[in-house]
């Protein structure tokens, strides 16, 4: 690589910043550059080729050449390439447009995916059928600027030059596509794909802002003798935070570059920080345009100042941590804070999992503080330095869009889809009969519902036909608005009234998605607004809600909404009355709260459980102005001191309500609410409310339709909190907050709503989650699981991860479910097909849900067969425990008695000793001790089990299991740990017997697919959990002679080192005939069968 070329790039990029005659000129020049630069010929004499753009919707988005008047459409390399680059001049670099051109070439199919663009055929390289376009460059008339966009199937990045290359580009982008035309199209396109992830960018970039943010901390601790390290963060968190957000101003030439620049702050490095930051921030952009602070002169730059617009929104609020502005001097830690900004390219276009610009986006910001917001929490400051997924952590973008748009789906199929009538056992909601009050649901009697048979099928024909324009609607690539007119009223009314809750929304990954993606849907269907920006405002007044508990992450999370809103303004510098054509920002203080979800203040429950009551109606008009005042709070219209008039009143609200309650308070059991309720103030983020209340805090008071989010993970909930959880939300599997989260995902859903979580994959194993598993069946409609338990979801993961979309309209019927077998990324995964389990099959795997969905469905079938007809192992012997725990700190053993092993010995010094079996002395049918160790068995053992286990006789079998069960049979006084499992003699069927069952093939297969632990890790293992609910088939007990005899024979042989394969094969043969299994069945167990189908026919038991 020659960086005399790349610089070569750089100074064309100059020359294209230095040119205000908008001339394409450089801009040719530029791609010219680059298309050298991979190694193809520019067109030929460097002219670039015309091409027709054949529909109307692109000839009207293309800029007409200065001189022809020909739409600018053209091809640039050479012919007679490998490869084909378009160079398109587009009136506005508008997403839907971009995808509209990438999508549909001209005279050609455009280049898609690997599997839709290079073919794939048996003992040929993959190649490209045709010449499509490669990759495209666009421009629009300002020619300051060329985007290159390549496209994988449905997915597309972006790449743009300007100004100069940034340090991605330099380092990592261009030197790829070096001399790339030496290569094959299907490696060049693969080498091109990859180079433009952007997950490098974001990778890198967060590591700069993150030593950035160290070397602040450090900074603040040597200059500040009161240093507070809380204090410290939380103020570091935010400069940084605004000056990004800044930064974004920027680039929507809202903020002069002149004035945040590093090069400016190295002009005034004694006093910039002190004085010009500190005048943009709380002097100008919270400051009304109007307020004389602004006209104030205070540096030499003010003339900057003047036509930047007030946010409002209290983003640039003064805070008790910003007298470090007057106490710290960090006017050189800026300098090369700036510089790594000015290193990056920024967009403010925001991305997707579908659409992604190669730039730090908006959604970086989020991504960025999530992290830097962990190492605030003393508990997950480790981790977040190790760079572990915790459950605070940011969830990858493709991830969020696929729960965000499948739970979106689903609320449309509920809300569009005729419902069947319920039985005449249930009810329809109440025919109100007192309207118009907060109590009108809760007084009104209920109204028996009719059910109408003859009207399922009609229904169900409707329900197919919307499905099908319902899929339309959330596919990618869709543009245009497939519903009728009726339809479509019945959708925007929907998608404009919907409910959204994230419970632990961090810095807003998830009600991010939500937003764009509803702002997606209602701009193809029509919405009636006269801009994005206030559609986005409606979206966020209307259809979000978020609560954290951490303060930070809250405002991060605001601060992203109006980094959003904002970026949709139109930028107006003559506008000086209009606040330059930028709406003042709503306020967010009832859209994300800071408050500990999982605990309740006891009003919603009253609320649900009242009935007719005088003093409710008195009290009903204070509680809806409440609701008002919160409505006129969002949008004060950038009006300050109304702003801080609608605080007081919400307050002197809320003091009235609580003392008109008090009458209330032991006939409605409100002790719990009115010692909570001023614990919440909305305009006071420096702690945490102690209780959640969507009706309290957001007005909503009959459930949410979609709660959705990342909730934490790996904390068991402990102490006298444990008991607050628990009063709120009952108990559930270790305590384990995650489970919590789900109680409250219920708690909080409307009727027939919707809830999507990621959430560890131990849900579908876990032991002492079966229970559980039975009453997530029973409570929910379980739309979906998708088991990404074989890839990482998050970097430098130490769990895998489960994604579920739930409804609250239980039980389930059917199970959702994507093949994961042989996935190695979520994006694989959720392009394969997706299957349904019943849940009678389901229960049949609950000892571990993933092998369920893992397995082939013939397998499936055979598992659930075999459980059929069967009774747990336990069931018939009842007597089955691990062996003894000779050691356990936790039972008051010092730390010598265990690391000497005192109990254990090597030689017999002692009569009383006993016989120790070690793991291998277990063989099939066989138990050989090797007489290496023996055991004092006496009272100072930790959990010494009863001596039965050890005396009588028993089945041993093996705790690790490759690459199959091993059961062995004894009589004699033999002592072990852990490592083997014991069952015990019944009275009605004998252990020999059931040795035969658990040394067959049939025995391994069943465990290998159905057990939790039979597959995980390098030892794969059978739990005493695993013994016990196998299923021996109800038939056994009528045939044990036919295995006793064959048993004893075995073991008889082995003793004298004699080959018993044929009787194993014999009892083999016999298992499979007890239960019953066809010979097609018994070759998805043994593929190498050694009995023909009609010799295997013949054989009856």
């Amino acid at each position: 690589m020659n960086n005399m070329e790349l610089t070569k790039i750089n100074d064309i990029l100059a020359q294209l910043e230095n040119d205000k005659s908008n001339s394409r000129t450089h801009i040719l020049t530029l791609a010219a550059a680059l298309i050298e630069w991979m190694g193809f010929p520019f067109a030929e004499n460097d002219k670039p080729r015309l091409l027709d753009f054949q529909t109307l919707k692109l000839k009207e988005s293309l800029v007409p050449a200065p001189i022809t008047g020909q739409e600018q459409l053209y091809r640039l390399t050479a012919e007679g390439q490998p490869i084909r680059i378009r160079f398109a001049v587009l009136k506005k670099f508008d997403k839907k447009i971009v995808q509209y051109l990438v999508d549909n070439n001209v005279g050609l199919t455009s280049y898609q995916a690997s599997m839709r663009g290079i073919k794939q055929i048996e003992g040929r390289e993959p190649y490209i059928a045709q010449q499509p376009y490669f990759v495209h460059f666009i421009t629009t008339a300002k020619y300051d600027r060329l985007w290159i966009v390549f496209n994988d199937g449905e997915q597309k990045r972006i790449l743009v030059f300007r100004k100069r290359l940034s340090q991605t580009q330099f380092i990592k982008i261009l030197p790829a596509w070096h001399n790339i035309s030496a290569r094959s199209k299907s490696e060049m396109a693969k080498l091109f794909w990859n180079s433009l992830d952007v997950k490098e960018v974001n990778k890198e970039f967060y590591k700069l802002i993150k030593e950035q943010f160290d070397i602040l901390i450090g900074i603040s601790k040597a200059q500040n003798k009161d240093f507070d390290v809380s204090m410290t963060k939380q103020f570091a968190v935010r400069l940084i935070g605004r000056y990004i957000f800044c930064w974004f101003l920027k680039e929507k030439e809202i903020i002069p570059e002149a004035l945040i620049s590093s090069e400016t702050i190295e002009k005034f490095k004694d006093s910039y920080f002190q004085t010009l930051l500190s005048k943009l921030y709380f002097k100008t952009l919270n400051a009304e345009v109007t307020d004389s602070a602004r006209i104030e002169t205070i540096t030499a730059l003010d003339e900057l100042y003047k036509n930047i617009p007030y946010l409002n929104g209290g983003l640039f609020d003064w805070h008790s941590e910003d007298v470090l502005f007057e106490i710290l001097d960090l006017n050189a830690w800026l300098i090369e804070f700036v510089k790594v900004l000015e290193s990056f390219d920024f967009t403010v276009d925001e991305s997707s999992s579908q659409y992604q610009h190669v730039a730090i986006d908006p959604e970086m910001l989020g991504r960025i503080f999530e992290n830097l917001l962990a190492s605030q929490n003393p508990d997950t400051e480790k981790m977040a330095n190790q760079r572990k997924a915790f459950g605070a952590f940011y969830t990858p973008r493709e991830i969020v869009d696929y729960m965000v748009n499948e739970s979106l789906k689903a609320y449309v199929e509920t809300r569009l889809s005729p419902q069947l009538a319920e039985p005449d056992n249930k009810v329809n909601e109440p025919d109100v009969a007192i309207k118009g009050t907060l109590f009108q649901d809760i007084i009104a009697e209920p109204q028996p519902a009719k059910y109408y048979k003859a009207e399922i099928a009609e229904i169900e024909r409707k329900r197919e036909r919307l499905k099908i324009k319902i899929d339309k609607l959330f596919a990618p690539d869709c543009f245009e608005n497939p519903f009728d007119k009726d339809e479509t009223f019945k959708l925007r009314k929907s998608l404009s009234e919907i409910s959204v809750l994230d419970p632990a929304c961090g810095s807003g990954a998830f009600p991010m998605g939500v937003m764009l993606r509803l702002m997606e849907l209602r701009q193809i269907i029509g919405h009636g607004h006269r801009n994005n920006y206030d559609l986005k405002e409606e979206i966020l007044s209307k259809n979000i809600f978020g609560v954290d508990i951490m303060p930070m992450a809250i405002e991060i999370a605001r601060l992203r909404a109006w980094l959003s809103l904002v970026l949709e303004s139109d930028y107006k510098p003559a506008d000086r009355k209009n606040n330059f054509g930028i709406a003042a920002l709503p306020n967010l203080d009832f859209k994300f709260v800071c408050a500990n979800s999982l605990i309740d203040s006891g009003y919603d429950a009253f609320l649900e459980k009242s009935h007719h009551n005088a003093t409710l109606y008195r009290l009903d008009g204070e509680i809806q102005k409440l609701e008002q005042l919160r409505n006129s709070y969002f949008d004060p219209q950038g009006d300050k001191n109304k702003k801080e008039e609608l605080q007081k009143e919400f307050l002197r609200t809320r003091d009235y309500i609580k003392t008109e309650f008090k009458s209330l308070k032991k006939s409605w059991n409100l002790e719990d609410f009115l010692s909570k309720v001023d614990d919440w103030n909305p305009f006071d983020d420096s702690h945490p409310s102690s209780f959640f209340s969507p009706a309290w805090m957001f007005g909503i008071r009959t459930g949410f339709d979609v709660v959705i989010g990342n909730p934490p993970y790996g904390v068991s909930i402990r102490g006298e909190y444990r008991n607050k959880v628990v009063k709120a939300l009952g108990k559930v599997p270790d305590y384990e907050i995650y489970y919590y989260f789900i109680e409250l995902g219920w708690k909080w859903s409307g009727k027939n709503a919707h809830c999507s979580y990621i959430i560890p994959n131990s849900i579908l194993y876990n032991v002492y989650a079966e229970n559980y598993r039975n009453k997530l069946l029973e409570n929910w409609n379980i739309k979906e699981i998708l088991d990404c338990t074989d890839f990482d979801l998050f970097e430098g993961a130490t769990v895998r991860n489960i994604i579920f979309l739930f409804n609250s309209k239980g039980p389930t019927k059917k199970v959702g479910y994507r093949k994961s077998v042989g996935i190695d990324s979520f994006s694989e995964l959720i392009v394969n097909p997706k299957f349904e389990l019943r849940t009678n099959e389901l229960i049949l795997f609950n000892q571990n849900w993933g092998l369920a969905f893992k397995l082939e469905k013939d397998i499936v079938k055979l598992i659930i067969k075999v459980k059929k007809n069967s009774e747990s192992l336990v069931n018939y012997f009842p007597h089955i425990s691990q062996g003894l725990i000779a050691y356990d700190k936790y039972q008051g053993q010092d730390e010598y008695t265990i690391k000497n092993r005192i109990f254990h010995f090597d030689k017999k010094v002692r009569d009383d000793l006993k016989p120790w079996l070690w793991g291998e002395d277990v063989t099939r049918y066989c138990v050989n001790w090797n007489k290496k160790e023996w055991i004092d068995y006496s009272e100072g053992i930790a959990n010494p089990r009863k001596k039965d286990f050890f005396t009588k006789p028993r089945v041993l079998v093996r705790e690790i299991t490759n690459p199959s069960i091993y059961a062995g049979y004894t009589e004699e006084e033999l002592y072990n740990d852990p490592a083997l499992i014991v069952v015990l003699e019944n009275i009605n069927l004998q252990l020999k017997a059931l040795l035969s069952i658990l040394n067959s093939q049939l025995a391994s297969f069943y465990h290998f697919n159905n057990s939790p632990k039979a597959t995980k890790g390098a030892f794969p293992k059978i739990l005493v959990e695993d013994i016990k609910q196998f299923p021996i088939a109800k038939s056994f007990e009528n045939y044990q002679k036919l295995f006793i005899d064959r048993v004893e024979k075995i073991i008889s042989l082995r003793k004298k080192n004699h080959d018993t394969t044929s009787l194993e094969k014999e009892i083999d043969v016999l298992v499979y005939k007890l239960y019953e299994l066809t010979y097609e069945e018994v070759k998805i167990i043994d593929k190498d069968f050694w009995l023909s189908e009609e010799e295997y026919n013949a054989i009856k038991i």
